[in-house]
C-alpha cells in the first residue's frame, strides 16, 4: 500500500466532506435526524477543510492524519448522540459505518506514515548513514556500542610509561598523580630537557612523597643518546628548582 497516495486521497476526501458541511449544513442535519445540530456542522466542515489542506500541503503528513482521527472520533460521538427517530435511524447507522471505515483508514495510514517519516527524518539528520536510516531499538543499540570508547588503561607495573615521551593525558593516567604534578613534570622537561634519573623526579618540589612513589612505579626513563646513557646517574644541578626534598 502506498500510504502517501492514500493520504492524499484522504486529504481530498476531507476537503470534500468539509465543503459539503459548510455549504449545506441544515440539509445534512435533517438527513441525519438532528436538525438542532445544524449549527455545528459548518464548524466541523471548517475543521475538515483545514485538515485536508494540511495533509495535501505539508511534507510530514502523519500529524495531520492523526488530527483527522481526532475529528472522526468527534463525528462518531455526534452521530451517537443523534435522536433515535425510526425514520432517520438507518441514515445515522449508514453515516456512522462510513465514518468508522474512514477512521480505520486514517489510523492505518497515519501509523505507517509516522514510521516512514520517522525513518526519513532520522536519515536526513544523520546524513544518510546506514545506522541513522535504521530507526529501531536494535540499530540504536548497535550504533551506541560501536561509538562507545574503551576506557583508557592506567599505567603501572605491567604498563610502564616513558616519562621523557609522555603527554599530559598520559601522565594523568598514572594513579595517584595530580594535575599539578603532571604539569610540573612537563614544565621541568621543557626547561631542562630529558629526565636522566629518578633523582631528578624526586627533587621536583611540586610532587608529594606519595605522588613520587606512584610515578616511580609507573614510569621508565629512557636516554636519547649513548652519551646521555653514560650520565644517567649523574646528579643534575637543581638549584633552579627550590624546595626539593633531597635524598
Amino acid at each position: 500500500m502506498d500510504e502517501r497516495r492514500l493520504a492524499i486521497g484522504l486529504g481530498w476526501f476531507s476537503i470534500g466532506i468539509g465543503v459539503a458541511e459548510m455549504v449545506a449544513p441544515k440539509g445534512l442535519a435533517r438527513l441525519l435526524g438532528m436538525p438542532k445540530r445544524g449549527a455545528l456542522l459548518p464548524l466541523y466542515g471548517l475543521r475538515e477543510v483545514a485538515t485536508g489542506i494540511g495533509i495535501l500541503s505539508q511534507e510530514r503528513k502523519a500529524p495531520w492524519l492523526w488530527a483527522r482521527v481526532a475529528g472522526d472520533i468527534l463525528d462518531l460521538g455526534t452521530l451517537g448522540a443523534a435522536p433515535r427517530r425510526r425514520a432517520k435511524r438507518r441514515n445515522v447507522i449508514l453515516a456512522a459505518a462510513a465514518v468508522g471505515g474512514v477512521t480505520a483508514l486514517d489510523i492505518l495510514c497515519g501509523k505507517r506514515l509516522a514510521e516512514t517519516e520517522a525513518r526519513a527524518f532520522a536519515d536526513e539528520a544523520t546524513g544518510g548513514t546506514e545506522a541513522g536510516a535504521e530507526w529501531s531499538g536494535i540499530s540504536i543499540e548497535v550504533r551506541q556500542t560501536r561509538e562507545k570508547k574503551e576506557p583508557l588503561p592506567e599505567y603501572g607495573h605491567d604498563n610502564l610509561l616513558d616519562i621523557n615521551e609522555a603527554s599530559m593525558e598520559q601522565l594523568l593516567r598514572i594513579r595517584g598523580l595530580s594535575a599539578a604534578g603532571a604539569e610540573a613534570i612537563l614544565a621541568y622537561r621543557e626547561r631542562h630537557g630529558r629526565f636522566h634519573s629518578m633523582y631528578e623526579l624526586e627533587r621536583l618540589p611540586q610532587l608529594t612523597a606519595d605522588e613520587f612513589l606512584a610515578v616511580r612505579e609507573a614510569v621508565l626513563i629512557t636516554a636519547a643518546t649513548a652519551a646521555e646513557e653514560m650520565h644517567r646517574l649523574e646528579k643534575p644541578d637543581l638549584t633552579t628548582e627550590p624546595g626539593g626534598r633531597g635524598m
